[in-house]
C-alpha cells in the first residue's frame, strides 16, 4: 500500500504558495500601487514630509510632497476644498476667495507673499475637482507668473489618506528665477505639514 504522504506534502506545499502569492500580491499592491517605494511609505509612518524635485517633458521644473494624514480622503478633500479657509493657517497664502465655483470646478483668486522684500504675487487658479476624493488639479488661468500647474493626489491607506502634493511653476523673464521650484520645494515640507496638522483636527 502506497503512502499519502507524498500527496500530503505537496497539498501543503500547494497552499503555502498559494497564501504566499496572496500575501505578496497584496502588499506590494498595497504598498506600490501608486509607485511608492517600502522607504517612502517608512518615511511617511513616522510623520515625515518626503521631497523631490521633478523636470517633467517640457523642461518645467517643479517639485513633489507627500505626507500621511490620519484622516479619510473625502475629509481631506473637504479641507482642501475650503480655499477661503486655507488662507487661515498657511502664512504665505494671505488671501484666497473663490471668485466662480460649479459641481466639478474651482475659480479663485490667490495672494502669495514668498519673501518679505518681494511684492504680493496675485495670480487666479482654475481647480478641476472632476475626480472627486481622487484627484484635483489645478492651473493658473490669470494673474502673475508665466505657468503654475500641478495636482494633488489622495491616495487611502488603510482608513488615511497618503496626499501627493505636485507642483510646476514657470516664474516668466522678469521675475527672480530662484522663486520658481526651489522655492516651491523648500516651503512644501512646511505646507503639507500644516495641512496634515489641520485635517488631523478636524475642525474647520
Amino acid at each position: 500500500m502506497l503512502s499519502p504522504a507524498p500527496a500530503k506534502n505537496s497539498t501543503r506545499l500547494c497552499i503555502c504558495l498559494i497564501l504566499s502569492f496572496l500575501l505578496i500580491f497584496f502588499f506590494t499592491r498595497k504598498i506600490f500601487a501608486f509607485s511608492l517605494s517600502y522607504q517612502t511609505v517608512v518615511k511617511l509612518k513616522k510623520g515625515e514630509v518626503v521631497t523631490e524635485e521633478l523636470k517633467n517633458q517640457r523642461q518645467h521644473k517643479g517639485a513633489k510632497g507627500l505626507v500621511l494624514i490620519n484622516a479619510p480622503p473625502d475629509e481631506v478633500w473637504k479641507l482642501i476644498l475650503n480655499k477661503e479657509f486655507l488662507a487661515t493657517f498657511i502664512p504665505k497664502l494671505k488671501k484666497a476667495r473663490i471668485l466662480e465655483k460649479g459641481n466639478n470646478y474651482q475659480k479663485v483668486f490667490m495672494a502669495v507673499k514668498i519673501y518679505r522684500f518681494l511684492p504680493t504675487f496675485k495670480f487666479t487658479i482654475l481647480f478641476d475637482q472632476k475626480n472627486k476624493y481622487k484627484k484635483m488639479a489645478f492651473s493658473k488661468i490669470d494673474g502673475c507668473f508665466q505657468d503654475i500647474y500641478g495636482s494633488i493626489k489622495f491616495i487611502p491607506y488603510n482608513g488615511k489618506t497618503i496626499l501627493i502634493y505636485t507642483m510646476y511653476i514657470e516664474v516668466g523673464f522678469f521675475i527672480p528665477s530662484f522663486i520658481g521650484s526651489n522655492s516651491v520645494k523648500k516651503d512644501l515640507p512646511d505646507l503639507l505639514s500644516r495641512i496634515k496638522n489641520q485635517a488631523e483636527r478636524n475642525t474647520w
